[in-house]
């Protein structure tokens, strides 16, 4: 007990571990970093501007609804945490490229909070800062920060909160303290963020049953329960796919297959610790030297840093259950996540989180054979830098030619088509950004009668053929088009990579049987 209380007492050398010094590094290191790597390209995922559309539903009035569809449906798939932070930086400007930089800033506050919470778990400064330090150097971390997703903002909502819950008690009665009611609704904010956000209440819940803290953990369930209930009423009547269905759905991009059942859970559970264990963690906590593809260099990795972080973790001076909940919840939900929804960036929540616990976890190791400062740690973000060459070459690089194509085209079509016109593409709301032409995905079926149809249903003027490497426009698409050529008439198209706009015809009327020759 008193070898932790010396670990968590601040450390004589000021020259990192000051709080003016060391916060001076730590906000130059961090904006610097965010500058180099700044991306002013829009990221191609398709899902950034769809949190662009929303916002500017938001802002126009016309509701928390797709504005790249004509027909403006209410989302029930994305959370509105992110539109209304968009929508809110809006009011300041609507410049896109200030509305990436946001994420940029809140990657730099990220890396205060984290030192914040480090030295609240009672961790010593100067290993405080290197975790800090850590945070913009990561590679995967600062690629989130310049494209308009929800990774960042949640990861920021995720720090504070659980700065906030590791707070040591008041002694006054919970209900009084303004820290018990700013974690709950800071709790509800990162839900309303990222929905998969449910592991951070579920963790404070859990830290506070095991502190025995029972009437608290009961309030702040029932809290977030009465702040997230808007959004499920609101839910609950609106058509579509709601996010649990598509969490168990065998491929959410094959409908046809169906929900999964037990088994198939249970076998996609087992099939993603494998993949997170020798992929995606030693890709995320150190992407300079994770080889590329499963093998057996990522699977030593991975061991290495989930033992070091477990260690971490149970040697915790403060907020072990805390972390520990946070994290379990976090994995569970990963591990049923379904296996197209892979990568490094359904887990950058935790990525700080276990950057911590590996640091301390090897400090405690080398504590132990050697008397190291802490101070050996900020080794880790020096070495993180040698991931960040990609950050850098997407950045300053163009789009692949097969996008530069789309894009080319979208712009055509901003210029040679009716402000009225609806174009069916393949990643609609980046078709809608470069066109300002309202824009929908086809039906992904391969009843090709089924996506005719659809096409007719929704007003389709224009379809887009493009190789852009997703399997559904040669499956879903192509096949449908072939079967009614008569309904397609090509407009324009561009070759190496073929990509072409064809005019969406009308059903042409039954033929007529020829009259009869009447009596006479």
């Amino acid at each position: 007990m008193e070898k932790k209380e010396n670990a968590a007492s601040p450390s004589p050398n000021k020259f990192l571990s000051g709080p003016r010094l060391g916060l001076l590094l730590l906000l130059v290191w961090s904006a610097a970093l965010a500058i180099w790597g700044f991306d002013p390209k829009v990221d191609l995922n398709g899902d950034n501007v769809a949190y662009l559309s929303l916002s500017r539903g938001i802002l126009s009035g016309e509701g928390f609804c797709q504005t790249s569809d004509p027909a403006c449906p209410p989302e029930k798939h994305f959370p509105p945490g992110y539109p209304l932070l968009l929508a809110a930086a809006s009011l300041v400007s609507g410049d896109l490229l200030f509305l990436k930089a946001l994420n940029g800033a809140l990657l730099v506050a990220c890396a205060f909070l984290l030192r914040a919470l480090c030295l609240r778990l009672g961790l010593p400064p100067l290993l405080s800062l290197a975790a800090a330090f850590a945070v913009p150097a990561n590679a995967h971390l600062l690629r989130s920060s310049t494209i308009l997703m929800s990774e960042i903002p949640f990861l920021f909502w995720s720090l504070l909160l659980l700065w906030l819950a590791a707070a040591p008690a008041s002694g006054r009665p919970f209900w009084k303290t303004p820290r018990f009611w700013g974690a709950a609704v800071v709790s509800a904010a990162a839900v309303y963020t990222r929905t998969a956000g449910v592991a951070l209440p579920f963790g404070v819940v859990l830290a506070l049953l095991a502190a025995k803290r029972r009437k608290e953990a009961a309030a702040f369930a029932l809290a977030n329960a009465a702040l997230l209930l808007p959004w499920q009423i609101r839910n609950a009547g609106l058509a579509g796919e709601s996010y649990a269905s598509q969490l168990l759905a065998v491929n959410p991009y094959r409908p046809e297959l169906g929900q999964a059942g037990a088994a198939e859970l249970a076998a996609r559970f087992g099939r993603n610790v494998a993949r997170y264990l020798g992929e995606e963690i030693p890709s995320a906590l150190a992407p300079a030297f994770h080889p590329d593809g499963p093998g057996a260099g990522g699977w030593i990795l991975g061991i290495l840093l989930v033992a070091l972080a477990g260690r971490g973790l149970w040697k915790l001076p403060k907020g072990r259950a805390l972390l520990g909940g946070v994290l379990l919840g976090s994995f569970g939900v990963m591990f049923l996540w379904p296996e197209v929804w892979g990568g490094v960036r359904f887990m950058l929540g935790t990525v700080p989180l276990l950057t911590v616990l590996a640091l301390w976890g090897a400090q405690d190791l080398v504590s132990k054979k050697a008397k190291l400062p802490p101070a050996w740690a900020f080794a880790v973000p020096v070495l993180l830098l040698f991931g960040l060459g990609g950050v850098r070459t997407m950045a300053r690089a163009d789009y692949p030619a097969p996008w530069q194509r789309y894009k080319a085209l979208a712009e055509w079509c901003s210029r040679n088509t009716p402000d009225t016109a609806l174009v069916v593409a393949r990643k609609p709301t980046l078709f809608w950004l470069w066109s300002s032409r309202r824009s929908v995905n086809y039906k992904l079926t391969t009843d090709a009668d089924a996506l005719i149809a659809d096409l007719d249903s929704v007003g389709a003027d224009y379809v887009v053929v493009e190789q852009l490497g997703y399997a559904s426009t040669a499956r879903n698409l192509v096949p449908a088009m072939q079967a009614n050529p008569g309904r397609f008439a090509p407009v324009v198209a561009a070759q190496n990579p073929f990509t072409a706009l064809y005019r969406f015809l009308p059903e042409p009327p039954p033929a007529r049987s020829p009259e009869s020759p009447s009596a006479e």
